[in-house]
């Protein structure tokens, strides 16, 4: 993946009358306008994962994220995380820009950092294996719930994963129910639910090149518990649209604390690579729009 901070500043105070994140990706649709019109359209009405992610403006003098004021002539930084590499490849020179236009107001890009980093990278980095760790969510997160929750063991689970449904009413009739929890999504510090999704995002735009399948049955045995969250989560609402259609998201913010009920080092290390390539992509729902924006802590 290519991440491309720009390091801007506002001519004048900006108030935000929505979600930065809304704001963003308005901006980054209008830049892809101007590079290819086709493009824009594509990926802004593809059913496939987005192959791009924001994260919103950040105050580089206090590190807090800004959700409703921009001041003047203050440094505050933004991204673009473009999962499909090609993406900037092929238009490379289009994404340094001198200028954005956000909520009608102008914003100097004072300097544009470029990196390209892999998972293999993320993994390489990793060098401490610390028995707890801290999640801080940053922006609102929420996680897509999976189709299938059963156990592996299930044969429902079975006959979906291998696409083998025995034809038999009962057998048609589960699938069906389970098909039902399509959509639904959960506004709570889920660990299983942030791995799968940032698996699901390495699959697609990276390469998998661990142990998936012993992972995933060491996560099934509750390997990583929270252990508390003293300074509390609490709910946030955010609205695209508010006066016009009322499209609205729902999740989480606040630090959670976790810890490893089973240490392993291989798959702490999976883990640990894990989080930090969420750290870079966001996690869970809306992550094109800024959402699931985290920062891992170590003890």
């Amino acid at each position: 993946m290519y991440i491309i901070d720009y390091y801007v500043e506002a001519i004048e105070d900006i108030r935000f009358n929505t979600f930065p994140g809304f704001l963003l990706r308005g901006a980054f649709f209008a830049m892809l306008k101007e590079i290819e019109p086709k493009l824009a359209i594509q990926i802004h009405e593809s059913k496939r994962i987005a192959p791009y992610s924001i994260k919103i403006f950040e105050n580089l003098k206090t590190g807090k994220i800004l959700f409703n004021f921009l001041k003047s002539n203050e440094l505050t930084r933004f991204s673009f995380i473009l999962l499909n590499e090609e993406l900037f490849e092929n238009y490379r020179d289009k994404f340094i820009r001198d200028k954005f236009i956000i909520s009608d107001k102008l914003l100097v890009v004072r300097k544009i950092n470029i990196n390209k980093i892999s998972f293999k990278d993320v993994s390489n980095s990793i060098q401490t294996l610390p028995t707890n760790f801290t999640i801080d969510f940053l922006t609102p997160t929420a996680f897509r719930l999976p189709v299938i929750t059963c156990c592996k063991h299930c044969h429902i689970y079975k006959s979906i994963k291998m696409r083998q449904i025995k034809k038999n009413k009962e057998t048609l009739e589960l699938i069906a129910q389970v098909k039902n929890r399509r959509g639904a999504k959960c506004p709570l510090p889920d660990i299983k639910l942030a791995f799968y999704n940032i698996i699901k995002l390495i699959e697609v735009f990276d390469q998998v090149d661990f142990d998936l399948k012993g992972f995933n049955d060491w996560l099934d045995i509750e390997s990583i518990l929270i252990s508390d969250f003293k300074e509390g989560i609490k709910t946030m609402t955010i609205y695209e649209h508010k006066v016009t259609t009322k499209k609205f998201f729902r999740g989480f913010i606040g630090k959670v604390n976790f810890v490893f009920r089973y240490v392993d080092e291989k798959f702490m290390k999976i883990a640990y690579s894990l989080l930090r390539y969420g750290e870079l992509t966001n996690v869970g729902s809306n992550r094109t729009a800024g959402c699931g924006m985290i920062r891992l802590i170590f003890p």
